[in-house]
Parts: C-alpha cells; structure tokens; sequence
C-alpha cells in the first residue's frame, strides 16, 4: 500500500494507521482497523453510536479492556507512519500544545501526578500534543502562479 494520507477512504485509512499494530492476536488488529474505520467514518461519535450491532459495541469495549491493548501499542503505526513522513524534506510546521488533565477532588489514583500551578494537592497528567502539517510549496506556485510571501 503506497504511504500517503492524503483523501484516504476510511477503510484504507484504518489500514495505513492500524493494521500493523502488534496486538498479540490478528483478530485484535482486524478489530482495531474495524474500530478505526468507524471512527474515520463518523468522527466524534461515541462507541455505542458508530456501530448498529450491540455485539459490536460490546466487542470494542472488550477490545479497549484487553492487556495488550496499550495506548502505546494502538498508536505504534500511525507514529512510525508519521516518523516517516517528517524524514521526507519539505516545510513543516508543527504545532505543539500541553494541556493539565486535572482529576483533583477525587479519590486518589495511582499514577497522577500534581499538575497546574498549585501543585500541592491536586493529581492528573500533562497532556503534551504535537500536529504536524507539511506545506507543498510547489502546490502552491502551480495553483496561484506565485510564491505565497
């Protein structure tokens, strides 16, 4: 499959972006592309409203539960693919954003740190998020005629 993301249907989006995903099982990677697919399909829909079955609803909620199903794993392609991406020359330009996922005045959890300016007594994470966006440049000068300024 060649590697680009460019107007992609959902299907082979999903493919691009999760069907290498080492999830111990194939059928646990064929349920993810499944998911993904959904997902690209109708974004911002919950799990209950993208799929018309109850069974899989049920089974994406088992497949999000499962042990080797790891936020690290689940994003191991599209990162690698996006990796890729950034080593081709071009203009880039990526935009970065850290952001307090705040969860004080709640039970503890274990595994949240202080987060905000008051640090004492307050738990979540730090949230830190890259998007990257190349520009094509001759894109640009063979659709306007010129170079943008």
């Amino acid at each position: 499959m060649e590697r680009t993301n460019h107007a992609l249907e959902p299907s082979a989006w999903a493919a691009l972006h999760f069907g290498e995903v080492p999830l111990g099982d194939i059928r646990r990677t064929r349920r993810l592309q499944m998911i993904g697919e959904a997902l690209a399909t109708e974004p911002g829909v919950s799990i209950p409203q993208l799929f018309a079955h109850p069974y899989d609803v049920k089974a994406a909620y088992r497949f999000f539960d499962h042990p080797d199903v790891t936020p690290e794993r689940v994003q191991s392609a599209h990162r690698a693919w996006v990796m890729e991406q950034l080593e081709t020359a071009g203009t880039y330009l990526l935009l970065e954003d850290t952001s307090d996922l705040d969860w004080t005045g709640r039970a503890p959890i274990p595994g949240l740190g202080p987060v905000g300016h008051r640090n004492e007594g307050t738990q979540g994470v730090r949230l830190h998020s890259v998007i990257a966006a190349r520009w094509d440049i001759h894109a640009t000068v063979h659709k306007t005629g010129h170079r943008p300024c």
